[in-house]
């Protein structure tokens, strides 16, 4: 039994599909906030009943989002209910036979019960990737359409504390966007800015507008994002990007973020 732990997109789920091929056992996947109900006692029957049909085949169980289920008891805000679904969990473990291997993930490990994790003797912990790793993974992710020339650095740079599901969606919209174009290779600050877009997204930024994206890679990086650059990458004048940028009104699209 192992539980993965870690921010979203660090690869949990990937990594149960990666064990579970290695074995050679089917992988049954459960998200566990699915399993709870409103009605008293349902949660613990359909727990019952995800056991029992997992001890009809040697596989490995992945339970998703587990803290769902498995949250710490002793909370003010627990209720009699939600305890006897950890003690049924438990308890439903416990009686599993050596033919199913339990994976588990959850978000914030800290949540989960103590009792829960002495059920599992192995624990991995998945962190957010690190420079050597983002460098491998933006490398052999763009394969054959890395751009000439590009200079690596700064992108695995600016992409501290993305996780790998964010640097493969940007990879994908990249390379979405140069076959559209009809071309073999990404455009480098095309790349940039798909990155910077998906960082504001994951730091809660909110840009309803051009001129909000356009403030944004500006604040994110004036370098590589200048204004003749930004009037390129939108198909504007350069007069434009200026207006966006000092937040002039009735400019199409400007700015409403606030700075």
């Amino acid at each position: 039994m192992r539980p993965l732990y870690g921010a979203p997109g660090t690869g949990k789920t990937q990594t149960a599909r990666w064990i579970a091929a290695e074995l050679e056992l089917p992988l049954l996947t459960v998200r566990c906030d699915t399993l709870i109900s409103s009605l008293l006692g349902q949660t613990s029957k359909n727990l019952r009943r995800v056991f029992d049909y997992v001890e009809q085949r040697p596989c490995v169980l992945f339970l998703d989002e587990f803290d769902a289920l498995a949250s710490a008891r002793g909370n003010e805000r627990d209720v009699g209910e939600l305890q006897r679904v950890v003690i049924a969990l438990l308890q439903n473990i416990d009686a599993l036979s050596e033919n199913t291997i339990v994976l588990a993930a959850s978000n914030h490990e800290r949540l989960l019960d103590p009792a829960v994790w002495r059920r599992f003797p192995f624990q991995l912990p998945l962190p957010l990737p690190d420079e050597e790793l983002r460098e491998k993974m933006w490398k052999e992710m763009l394969s054959s359409f890395v751009p000439d020339g590009l200079d690596m650095a700064p992108l695995i740079a600016k992409s501290e504390g993305a996780s790998g599901a964010l640097i493969e969606l940007v990879v994908m919209d990249a390379k979405r966007h140069a076959i559209l174009a009809g071309k073999t290779q990404v455009d480098s600050a095309e790349l940039f800015r798909r990155l910077a877009l998906a960082m504001a997204l994951s730091q809660g930024e909110t840009l309803a507008s051009v001129g909000d994206e356009v403030a944004w890679l500006r604040e994110w990086d004036a370098k590589i994002f200048s204004i003749r650059e930004l009037s390129r990458l939108y198909s504007v004048s350069t007069r434009q990007i200026t207006y966006l940028v000092q937040g002039k009104h009735g400019i199409p699209g400007k700015s409403t973020r606030k700075r």
